[in-house]
């Protein structure tokens, strides 16, 4: 991340900023069902691995946030530095298509290390 990145995360109400600045963010579940891609022979159906860690959405685009993007997430936003997100190991997010050369070499990296762990 760039050293003065801002990054963004937007909610629907005020009372949802105060809860934040009171609180801290929430992890909210992340089921995807990409691991299955990942791993079709393992039975994800009861829990797949990212719910457990759960996730909390932020944009680097500067505020203010596209129109529909306003609309889907909320017009409220909380703005952190990129220092503080490395702080608290923020990842960017890795989009996959469920298809394509980039699922079968995830797909071959998961397997092995499928076979591995259950050695």
């Amino acid at each position: 991340m760039p050293p003065f990145m801002r990054l963004t995360h937007y909610t629907r109400t005020i009372e949802a900023v105060a809860n934040i600045l009171t609180h801290g963010f929430a992890w909210v579940p992340n089921k995807r069902k990409l691991i299955q891609k990942f791993v079709p022979h393992h039975n994800f159906s009861g829990r797949e691995p990212q719910q457990l860690f759960g996730m909390i959405s932020f944009t680097d685009s500067e505020p203010p946030a596209p129109p529909k993007d306003l609309e889907e997430f909320g017009q409220f936003g909380i703005v952190v530095s990129s220092q503080w997100a490395q702080l608290h190991r923020a990842q960017r997010v890795l989009y996959v298509c469920d298809e394509g050369p980039v699922v079968n070499a995830f797909r071959g990296l998961f397997e092995n290390g499928y076979e591995q762990l259950s050695k």
